[in-house]
């Protein structure tokens, strides 16, 4: 192999620096530049030589050399020149020698070295995604530096363009990208912007800052549940200014992220400068201004990452409590540990999972003998572990491995996706059951795993639906019986208004349930005895004082129905009152007249007109008539 590599027209080999499932990554001198370069040279096995159109393999390869040529940005690594000829397929790119983020964060970063990684890997991100390009597979080991201040994003493999086949391979059930660093949509197979890459970022600055990312697990499926399910773990108690950063980066819906990385760079920019204890733990230099210290934390364009001992003083500043690196953040799903779990995810899918990402994209368009012989001896294993009841346990010898090592194969295998399906449609069965039996947690959770088989179930989505609502009835209904418990113990106390007294109890239950008829009922007691001191004065025609007393309760019961149904009756009353007096006037009026014998005249004070006046306010009042 290396006799060969040293007839690459224009170069010299010199040693080797990696390999992965796909390529070997080689330190070469570019003669006509007289510079280091790095070659990507895929391996032989992979293109191919029949004469036939270009193998997927290859194709692949030299899309991610073309994807990264046209990002031409300091914090991606540059491509040289793309070859690919009946003998080699190559990349020549960008020799970086600083070492991968991994390599760093093994050592530990400064809060202000991480700031300073974190944003300038933001701004390669932005400017990808505004060229087209959703990187997808972030993560420590694919960032390298160019110098002790400069990160670069490599290994554009798994770049989402517009590409046919990555898209269906997504909808298979197969992962694309690496679980620790996956957001919830993508591992559900769904469409991804660049808000996904966004979550990753999320996701790895919150590792730079722990020593640990937010969400781990017993194995992959576990870690893709948590990003799913679990809310983001808050930050040491020295790091809690950035929470709202990462509350927003790492939201379960993209919606709720930052619409774009320049708007997340801008809100990190605004907790640098005005956040009192981030600047006090960022350090101080004494001849560092605002705008130097922001350019060294990679926030102006104007900053170039070079070596000056200045940069690398502000960067290198005072870093977070060691034993912060060290604490366990461990958000391991307790329900992945507890017994009902035999359902539960193999520890051994972790190796497969990570695996998918390189096998399941760069499938060769047609299987070998032995390769088909495999297919169709999974197949039959998984047919066979699935009339067991084996879908996701034992480790190594359940369905859901052999079917996912089939669509490792071959990706479009019919009967395998089927299976997928099939697997699916069990876990949905088993959660149903487990959901018969109440225990809502357990169904939710096996719910869950089944939609992280089947994103696209809709009886799968449909179930989790139900298990939500009845588990939000059960939590309304305890908390409603937890409410009226309350009350009634406040109203023994003789404890009615308030925010703990008896009627604010009551309404908070009634609110979680308008129907309750306990609630109702409790409700209409306490109210009737609040209100009767008003109706007996209403009885007793005491208007005014009624009006007073009902004017005392309107702070603690005026939205309650009860109350607007009284200062009706009141007002009614009143008006009823008012007619009364009226009309008393009016009669005293018109036997005055009679009295003086002016029945018809003179025109405006004579009995008949005050008599019309009554008759017009009550007809029926007998002394009018």
């Amino acid at each position: 192999m290396a006799d060969r590599l040293q007839d690459i027209p224009g170069y010299e080999m010199i040693s080797k620096l990696g390999e992965g499932g796909m390529a070997t990554v080689y330190l070469a001198i570019q003669h006509s530049l007289d510079r280091k370069v790095a070659i990507k040279v895929m391996r032989r096995q992979l293109r191919g030589n029949d004469g036939g159109p270009m193998p997927e393999f290859e194709r692949r390869f030299l899309l991610e050399g073309r994807t990264m040529a046209k990002l031409p940005h300091r914090n991606i690594v540059a491509v040289y020149d793309i070859v690919t000829r009946d003998d080699v397929a190559y990349i020549s790119m960008e020799l970086l020698e600083g070492g991968t983020l991994s390599d760093r964060m093994r050592e530990g970063l400064s809060l202000g070295e991480a700031i300073g990684v974190v944003v300038q890997l933001a701004n390669g991100l932005e400017f990808a995604h505004r060229n087209g390009v959703i990187h997808r597979d972030l993560k420590p080991s694919n960032v390298m530096f160019r110098d002790p201040t400069t990160p670069v994003l490599t290994d554009f493999g798994i770049a989402k363009q517009s590409d046919v086949l990555a898209s269906r391979i997504t909808q298979t059930g197969l992962v694309l990208g690496t679980p620790t660093y996956m957001s919830p949509e993508q591992a559900s197979g769904k469409d991804i912007d660049g808000r996904a890459d966004q979550y990753a970022l999320g996701i790895l600055f919150y590792e730079l800052l722990t020593g640990k990312p937010p969400f781990t697990g017993e194995n992959p499926m576990a870690v893709l549940m948590g990003h799913a399910l679990q809310p983001p773990p808050p930050l040491p108690d020295d790091l809690k200014p950035l929470q709202p950063i990462f509350n927003k980066m790492l939201a379960k819906n993209p919606d709720d992220r930052f619409a774009n990385l320049l708007d997340f760079i801008k809100a990190l920019r605004g907790l640098v400068v005005g956040n009192d204890a981030l600047v006090k733990q960022l350090g101080s230099v004494t001849t560092a201004s605002t705008s130097e210290r922001l350019r060294a934390l990679g926030f102006s364009g104007d900053y170039t990452g070079g070596s000056s001992d200045f940069a690398l003083d502000l960067l290198r500043m005072p870093q977070t409590d060691p034993a912060m690196r060290q604490q366990t953040t461990s958000l391991v799903m307790e329900a992945m540990k507890k017994p009902r779990l035999v359902f539960g995810i193999a520890a051994g899918l972790g190796v497969l999972i990570l695996s998918l990402v390189l096998w399941a994209v760069f499938k060769p368009r047609t299987l070998s003998q032995d390769e088909q012989l495999l297919v169709r001896t999974l197949l039959r294993e998984a047919d066979s572990l699935i009339l067991k009841g084996d879908l996701l346990a034992p480790p190594g010898q359940n369905a859901f491995e052999d079917v996912q090592k089939v669509l490792q194969k071959d990706p479009e295998n019919e009967r395998g996706l089927e299976l997928l399906t099939q697997i699916a449609g069990l876990l949905r069965a088993n959660a149903e059951k487990v959901m018969a039996t109440g225990d809502l947690a357990g169904a939710s959770e096996i719910a869950n795993q089944a939609l992280l088989v089947a994103p696209e179930d809709a009886q799968v989505q449909d179930l989790l639906k139900r298990i939500t609502e009845t588990q939000q009835r059960e939590a309304n209904a305890a908390r409603i019986a937890e409410l009226l418990q309350k009350a009634i113990e406040a109203e023994k106390r003789n404890q009615i208004t308030g925010a703990e007294g008896a009627y604010a109890l009551l309404r908070s239950a009634l609110a979680l349930d308008a129907s309750n008829a306990d609630v109702i009922a409790r409700l209409k007691a306490l109210t009737d005895a609040e209100f009767a001191r008003v109706r007996n004065l209403l009885a007793d025609a005491d208007l005014d004082t009624a009006e007073r007393a009902l004017a005392d309760l309107r702070e603690q019961f005026g939205g309650d129905p009860a109350f607007v149904a009284l200062n009706a009756e009141i007002e009614q009353a009143k008006t009823v009152q008012a007619g009364k007096l009226r009309i008393e006037g009016l009669l005293a009026k018109a036997r005055g007249a009679l009295d003086a014998d002016r029945i018809s005249e003179p025109a405006g004070d004579n009995a008949f007109e005050w008599f019309e006046q009554a008759r017009q306010i009550d007809f029926g009042n007998p002394a009018v008539v």
